[in-house]
């Protein structure tokens, strides 16, 4: 898992702002904000069952992330992608938990 450099400030229009962010609702400022953006650095969530979003960080300055910046947004993703995991599987077995305790009860009349 890489930190990737995605987009130059050229590549981002007043079109494409609101795809970025996944929302046709953007306020006029909203887009100022993101076209305002000259650098941006990209970095996969993902664990071993699948996607599970991106981890993105924006500057102002033309060319402003280096390898280190990279490096150093690859490891919070990576811990993220971690914890998202964790919070997700705690999540299923907590479901799973609960389907058994209900199941050992038996139906219960209300």
């Amino acid at each position: 898992m890489r930190a990737l450099m995605g987009l130059k400030s050229s590549e981002i229009s007043s079109k494409s702002s609101s795809k970025i962010l996944g929302s046709t609702d953007l306020t006029e400022k909203e887009c100022e904000r993101i076209r305002a953006i000259a650098s941006l650095a990209v970095a996969p969530l993902a664990t071993g069952s699948g996607p599970l979003g991106l981890l993105a960080i924006g500057s102002r300055k033309s060319d402003a992330f280096g390898q280190e910046d990279l490096d150093l947004l690859t490891q919070i993703s990576i811990q993220i992608s971690l914890a998202l995991d964790n919070a997700l599987a705690y999540g299923r077995v907590n479901a799973s938990a609960a389907r058994l305790e209900e199941e050992r009860m038996g139906p219960r009349s209300r």
